[in-house]
């Protein structure tokens, strides 16, 4: 299975933590994900479920802080239709360089 590329938005306040996952690439169109859970050492903790009612996708995830918060690595869980259980998906996040998006003056 090849990689799904996706954007992450993260804000935290205090350890909790909410967001939205857009997926880009994948099974289909374009999806939608909010999610919300809790960060603390180096963990991040939560669920998330599909933004669209007409989609029943959602699951778990737990992912870790690595190189110096350069990533977040771990997996979701996700309900698979065609064997009707649940499977888990490996997840490397990958921080957007910020350099690369301003102009030096």
């Amino acid at each position: 299975m090849s990689p799904i590329e996706v954007r992450v938005e993260i804000k935290r306040v205090g350890h909790s933590v909410r967001g939205q996952i857009v997926e880009i690439g994948g099974a289909s169109d374009i999806h939608t994900y909010g999610f919300t859970g809790s960060f603390k050492n180096l963990i991040l903790t939560g669920e998330y479920e599909n933004q669209d009612c007409a989609h029943i996708d959602r699951g778990s995830l737990s992912l870790m802080l690595r190189e110096n918060g350069r990533s977040l690595e771990g997996f979701f869980s996700s309900y698979a239709d065609g064997d009707h259980k649940m499977a888990p998906f490996k997840c490397v996040l990958k921080r957007q360089d910020r350099s690369a998006n301003s102009e030096r003056v």
